[in-house]
């Protein structure tokens, strides 16, 4: 009997109890299995198993071989996973609270992903790692969706990973993650502005890294950025107006100063902890739509406060 692995109605047709005479439950059960085994294999999905090893060019690692720029990549498994070679895909979904890491393999490696309905799942998250050269995940085409509902981080893992935004439409409902971890070069996320990066309500960027930008984004009033990684100075980019904005830097060393152009918060602004350093605004017009908290040292100088 051929079975048809692009319907799953496929049952009401091939599948009856005359299959399985006299074996009623028996026919329930082997049905139910199938069925899980087929919906597995429809359209361009490509699911990750990691039955052979952790290699991402391995074929025996998928449920339909090695993915190629057809294949809609899908990971539901906890996995580390190498790239020994930069590859091109169709989509790519992580689901199923999957905690997922993609790392280069010797030299630079990219994911280069050419179509929309790119998805990181609630309660997933997906860990961008380097090795001698960076990882890179990237899009190529025109406002390619990529929705963030779980976690995507940038270590510094290696030569770092690296999220580069451009050709994309990216919307972040879960978090965006700049870690400076790892021990190795900065991750970068790069390729962003006010019109491919959303940083929607609930959403959050953490920037947890002494060096690199915040990227530019429209950012929800209920959104927040969340800067925990500031030793001497802070992150560029920061003329922007944030929805909420929290610093807690514990290993904050010097007195540092707000930027006094295009500098404001829609809801709170929280300054929690300015390790050793101070915080300030010197001669900065800030605005402010919500709470101030203040639990560290802090000054606001001269500034006109609204």
């Amino acid at each position: 009997m051929m079975i048809n692995r692009t319907r799953t109605s496929f049952f009401k047709s091939v599948f009856t109890y005359k299959h399985f005479p006299g074996k009623g439950m028996l026919a329930i059960l082997l049905m139910i299995v199938m069925h899980l085994f087929v919906t597995k294999e429809v359209s361009g999905q490509n699911y990750w198993t990691g039955a052979v090893d952790n290699f991402w060019n391995v074929a025996g690692n998928w449920t339909g071989g090695i993915p190629t720029n057809a294949s809609d990549v899908v990971i539901d498994i906890n996995a580390n996973i190498d790239v020994p070679t930069s590859t091109t895909i169709n989509t790519l979904t992580l689901s199923n609270s999957a905690v997922v890491s993609i790392a280069s393999s010797g030299g630079q490696r990219e994911i280069n992903i050419v179509n929309s309905g790119n998805v990181i799942g609630a309660g997933s998250t997906l860990s961008l790692k380097g090795s001698a050269g960076p990882l890179i995940l990237k899009f190529s085409g025109t406002n390619l969706t990529m929705s963030i509902e779980g976690a995507l981080i940038v270590t510094a893992v290696g030569a770092g990973g690296r999220y580069v935004i451009a050709n994309s439409i990216t919307t972040v409902t879960g978090t965006l993650k700049n870690d400076g971890t790892g021990g190795g070069t900065a991750g970068q996320i790069t390729g962003s502005n006010a019109a491919n990066l959303i940083i929607s309500s609930g959403g959050t960027y953490e920037h947890a890294i002494s060096t690199e930008s915040i990227p530019v984004a429209t950012w929800d009033i209920e959104s927040t950025c969340y800067i925990t990684g500031v030793i001497t100075t802070l992150p560029s980019n920061m003329n922007q107006t944030f929805g909420n904005l929290t610093l807690n830097c514990p290993n904050m060393t010097n007195a540092i100063t707000i930027p006094s152009i295009g500098f404001s918060v829609a809801g709170n602004f929280s300054a929690l902890n300015a390790g050793s350093g101070t915080l300030s605004f010197a001669s900065t017009n800030f605005t402010l739509g919500g709470n101030c908290i203040i639990a560290d040292d802090f000054s606001f100088g001269g500034a006109n406060k609204t």
